[in-house]
């Protein structure tokens, strides 16, 4: 008895199989013509091969309309999905319309949650992310030391015995930072400031302006 053909588009998860579903349909048809002859008194063996050379040229037949399948798969893939789209569009302003004081809230929590992630954001990377207007920012580093698990103050002797014998660093140069007054004919004004190496500069790539 012949096969019954794509039985196994009942059973897909993952789309259609073209191949397996023209081979099942070909299958089929060269079975039921097979038994067919095989009822009028032919064997077996000669109604295959009457089957098949009644068929015609199978592997021509076979890419043609594997071809055209193909062809009808993505159409119908398309329509389909353009067609839930709508669908499932049309259903939210449906829905939305219906319920304004809850879709009101829901837009209200929505624009308030995104503002606060967006300033979130600008200021992580204005401070951590954002690389440093430098030229090669990735390769600056600060070293210091540490006493009693604190930091402590780099001495100048120290320093000159790093910038002497450092093999692992292009430049050294020292920062000691502390407040300035600054005053005028006006009131006196506390200022951050800092003492630096003739080469502090040259260190971050920057050139000093004559």
């Amino acid at each position: 008895m012949a096969r019954t053909p794509a039985w196994r588009r009942y059973l897909r998860l993952f789309g259609a199989d073209v191949a397996g579903d023209l081979d099942d349909e070909i299958h089929f048809h060269l079975a039921a013509k097979s038994e067919e002859l095989v009822a009028q008194g032919r064997s077996r063996e000669a109604a295959q091969q009457e089957a098949e050379r009644s068929f015609g040229d199978l592997a021509r037949v076979r890419a043609d309309c594997e071809q055209w399948s193909r062809e009808r798969e993505k159409q119908r893939r398309r329509k389909g999905w353009w067609g839930a789209w709508r669908q499932d569009i049309g259903y939210g302003f449906r829905q939305l319309r219906h319920g304004w004081g809850a879709t009101l809230l829901a837009v209200t929590t929505l624009a308030l949650g995104i503002g606060a992630v967006t300033a979130v954001f600008s200021v992580l990377y204005a401070v951590v992310l954002r690389p440093l207007p430098l030229p090669e920012p990735d390769r600056l580093v600060m070293l210091w030391t540490a006493r009693d698990g604190r930091d402590d103050v780099v001495t100048p002797r120290n320093f000159d015995a790093w910038r002497r014998e450092s093999r692992s660093f292009t430049r050294l140069s020292a920062l000691d930072r502390g407040t300035l007054t600054l005053s005028d004919r006006g009131p006196a004004t506390q200022l951050a400031a800092g003492r630096v190496t003739a080469d502090f500069f040259a260190a971050f790539g920057v050139a000093r302006s004559s």
